[in-house]
């Protein structure tokens, strides 16, 4: 029977830069897969983890990924990552050059990236509690359309799984 296949490729940085040819071999995984009926999600933390490379060929080819990208999504960004910057570094690439984006989408994805407020009451407690406004937010986007903001809410089982800060609770 015919199979449809999902890859993840989780902390794509690591891989980018694992070593020569490596952007070249995910390059033509992303052209390819497809006529296999396989699909990748390519997931890092940032769209200048891939414009980090040392080779300007593989910092182009890797932009491309976003750019034949189906679906994109975007978590809390600055307004930096966002725009191109008047006299920012010509070879870095804002998320804009690649993903149409609104006025009030990019606002609203720059809003998300704000710090919490201070703690004005003095008990301790951050405003906005521990699951802050920022925390889950997503914005989804399918080439020009207008994005649709998501909201991840994790369980009480996946909030104990994946916990990467203990060390700064205790």
């Amino acid at each position: 029977p015919r199979r449809h296949h999902v890859v993840i490729l989780d902390e794509l940085h690591q891989a980018l830069t694992a070593g020569p040819g490596i952007v070249h071999r995910l390059d033509y995984l992303t052209r390819l897969n497809r006529t296999t009926a396989v699909a990748q999600i390519m997931i890092t933390h940032h769209p200048k983890d891939l414009q980090a490379l040392a080779d300007e060929a593989d910092r182009t080819k890797a932009m491309g990924f976003i750019e034949r990208a189906g679906i994109v999504v975007c978590g809390p960004l600055t307004p930096g990552d966002l725009e191109a910057q008047p006299g920012g570094d010509a070879r870095i690439r804002a998320l804009d050059s690649v993903v149409p984006m609104s006025k009030a989408e990019k606002q609203l994805v720059a809003r998300w990236a704000d710090p919490p407020s201070w703690d004005t009451d003095r008990t301790g407690a951050r405003a906005g509690g521990a699951d802050d406004d920022s925390k889950g937010r997503f914005l989804i986007k399918l080439g020009g359309r207008p994005g649709i903001p998501v909201r991840v809410r994790l369980t009480a089982a996946e909030k104990a799984l994946h916990v990467s800060n203990t060390r700064w609770e205790h």
